[in-house]
């Protein structure tokens, strides 16, 4: 039996393992906060599935849902959701802190569409904490962060920048002294940009440190978020060159957020974040809708999952859709990408959305006729 244990673990690759599953495929859901009795909670939750396979021949199946539920102390525990995904083969438990909606059920079949939003709530990330005097790095995921080093010579101050800059090209421009500068030859003057904008020695600072990110990012597509006050963040954003920046960043100066708080506010601009490569197939959709390429409608989207048609099947992510399980599970199976959204994010406002892989037959003789 493979067991998998924490919310990074649950990506797509898992969610393609889960819809290949045979049943019988336990799925529990159980939304928490701070003053839910886990226990009782779970306890209800088994004897329901107990209640549903009925008889002694599944002992083996349950023994593992009633493991120790709360390994994190009552007041301490967030609010979110605990999620336990069984069959004979299969065995996934995890604590999230997206809120999902309570699901208990046995099927032949593990109830996919639910779980979708811990798809993104479990990726990691990079915080770029901007900061004149210390500047810092840390790779996160929903519950975790840890500060990890930039490549050596990157600065991460400013002063640290300003030393080791290259020196300036003054210029020895000499203007025409005139009588009243009496024996002088003339006056040289350079540009004063590096010497009296402060906008130009964080520049100076960003493009250093930059490089150095890039360097640590290279062959890696996780997003960046960076933390800084408005002026920074605009003038980081003109020096960046990693095409996963998260837009706008984080408002606020690093060394003045307590806490958890550039972490938290660093999760919430997440759950509006759409890659690149995902923003861009989104993007498609308005041009492909009504030439049999794209659909918004339940009933033909699920007969082209089941038809191996579908490539790119997006929910919006606040969105309760149980009749929408089967196509889910097929573009899985089929080989088909599957993701929420923010509503906002939805073309046309619309809870789900499908890019096909081709036309169906009948609207292809439609089209040529």
């Amino acid at each position: 039996m493979e067991q998998i244990h924490g919310s990074n673990a649950f990506t797509e690759d898992l969610l393609k393992k889960l819809a290949a599953a045979s049943g019988p495929c336990i799925t529990i859901v159980l939304p928490t906060n701070p003053q839910s009795d886990l226990r009782a909670q779970l306890k209800d939750a088994v004897r329901q599935v107990a209640d549903t396979l009925k008889g002694n021949g599944h002992k083996e199946l349950l023994a593992p849902l009633m493991e120790e539920p709360d390994p994190v102390p009552v007041t301490q525990r967030p609010t979110g959701s605990l999620v336990i995904v069984r069959s004979p083969e299969i065995f996934v438990r995890f604590f999230t802190p997206i809120q999902l909606r309570e699901t208990i059920a046995v099927e032949d079949y593990f109830l996919l569409q639910p779980l979708l939003p811990v798809i993104g709530a479990g990726r990691e990330f990079y915080l770029l904490a901007l900061s004149q005097k210390r500047t810092r790095m840390l790779l996160c995921t929903s519950s975790t962060s840890v500060e990890v080093p930039l490549p050596a010579g990157t600065p991460t101050n400013l002063d640290d920048a300003l030393l080791n800059r290259q020196p300036d090209h003054v210029l020895d421009n000499r203007s025409s002294a005139g009588h009243s500068v009496g024996a002088m030859k003339g006056v040289l003057f350079g540009t004063s940009t590096d010497r009296d904008n402060k906008s130009e020695e964080l520049m100076v600072f960003f493009h250093a440190l930059n490089k150095g990110v890039h360097t640590l990012l290279r062959d890696v597509n996780v997003p960046l978020v960076p933390v800084a006050v408005d002026h920074e963040l605009a003038l980081y954003r003109r020096a960046n060159t990693y095409p996963h920046l998260v837009e706008p960043g984080v408002h606020g100066s690093p060394d003045g957020m307590k806490g958890d708080e550039m972490h938290r506010r660093a999760l919430a601009l997440l759950r509006s974040y759409v890659p690149e490569p995902i923003r861009k197939k989104v993007e498609e959709f308005d041009k492909l809708v009504g030439t049999g390429h794209a659909s918004t409608q339940v009933e033909e989207i699920t007969k082209a999952a089941y038809a191996g048609r579908i490539s790119h099947l997006f929910l919006r992510d606040n969105g309760d859709q149980p009749e929408l399980n089967d196509a889910v599970i097929q573009t899985l199976l089929h080989g088909g990408h599957v993701g929420v959204l923010p509503q906002e994010k939805m073309p046309c406002g619309a809870p789900v959305c499908a890019l096909f892989r081709y036309a169906a037959p009948a609207a292809q003789t439609t089209a040529s006729s």
